[in-house]
């Protein structure tokens, strides 16, 4: 590691790795050796492979002797073995208070999350919640869930769930425990903005409306309430500068240092997509977008239109950052 100017220590490869080893005492192949035959094997023919290791926190001392393994058994010492590590803690599942109990696996956590799914479509919907479309939406709902509940949390900070009790309000202090009903949350205002959509195309083609003019003939000073602005500067015009700070592009991932370890800051745009989401639907249950269909009130609408359009939008390419897809219904 010194030889080669590796980093060791915080951001770099543990200080507790002495020795690597190839073979057991008994002459046996150890896991580490396996591993690193197998980075060669998948990586041969590549001029300057880049290898992202993406392991458990407890598996990464592991993981960084077959990485050195590897190193020193290439045939070929000339050909770059740019390593970087990305650690991921574990989930536990816990009780509301916060006392973890024991780890779960993802087929527990998505078994339990579409029980709850489930649950609520059956409340909701009766003898409706088994077909299809329903069905599709408890899927979906159930993944979105899921994943806002993996990816609020850093990287590095261990994932504590309640799979039992059911969570508390949006956003609570939940005693640690993550909040389960984010993801819906925030899926549930991308859908109330598409229903808003929806009513006035229909008025507009029943000629409640006239249509939305383009966006220069719109004179956004008719936006006099203080939430309005809120949601153009403090979300829609600061995600282009979240989505810099929180994720990597291809090229700024290969020049990372050899063998430091990965920052993806998800959590960020999880918490960005909530609090935009909170704040919205505090000025959609306050205010009403469409207006009495009088003349004289229609630019007023037309300009809450264009910035929720911009809103709409920018909640969309939150969601699919996380690979999430929204619902156009409520």
């Amino acid at each position: 590691l010194k030889c080669r100017s590796l980093p060791v220590g915080k951001g770099g490869y543990d200080v507790g790795l002495k020795t690597a080893l190839a073979r057991n005492e008994d002459g046996e192949e150890t896991a580490s050796f396996c591993h690193a035959a197998f980075l060669q094997h998948h990586t041969q023919g590549m001029s300057k492979p880049l290898t992202i290791h993406v392991c458990s926190s407890s598996n990464q001392a592991a993981t960084q002797k077959a990485d050195v393994l590897w190193r020193i058994l290439s045939k070929d010492s000339s050909v770059s073995r740019s390593q970087i590590y990305l650690s991921l803690c574990p989930v536990l599942s816990a009780t509301p208070s916060g006392a973890c109990h024991s780890r779960i696996s993802v087929g527990e956590l998505l078994k339990h999350r579409r029980a709850q799914m489930e649950e609520a479509a059956r409340i909701k919907f009766g003898h409706r919640s088994q077909s299809e479309y329903v069905q599709q939406c408890v899927t979906a709902m159930t993944m979105a869930t899921v994943k806002f509940e993996l990816l609020s949390s850093p990287a590095n900070h261990t994932i504590k769930l309640s799979v039992t009790s059911s969570p508390g309000a949006c956003g609570s202090d939940q005693g640690g425990v993550q909040d389960s009903r984010s993801g819906s949350f925030v899926l549930y205002n991308y859908a109330r903005l598409s229903t808003l959509w929806q009513h006035f195309n229909k008025d507009v083609t029943n000629g409640v409306y006239p249509p939305l003019p383009s966006v220069d003939k719109i004179d956004f000073a008719l936006l006099s309430d203080e939430a309005e602005w809120n949601l153009l500067f403090r979300y829609v015009m600061e995600f282009p500068c979240l989505t810099r700070e929180s994720l990597r592009s291809d090229e700024e991932i290969e020049s990372f240092k050899d063998g430091s370890r990965l920052n993806c800051s998800l959590n960020k745009v999880c918490l960005f997509l909530v609090n935009f989401s909170r704040d919205l639907s505090t000025y959609y249950s306050r205010v009403r977008v469409l207006e009495e269909p009088v003349a004289h009130r229609y630019a007023v609408v037309h300009a809450r239109l264009y910035l929720l359009q911009a809103v709409k939008q920018v909640l969309h390419n939150g969601l699919s950052l996380l690979s999430i897809e929204p619902f156009d219904q409520v």
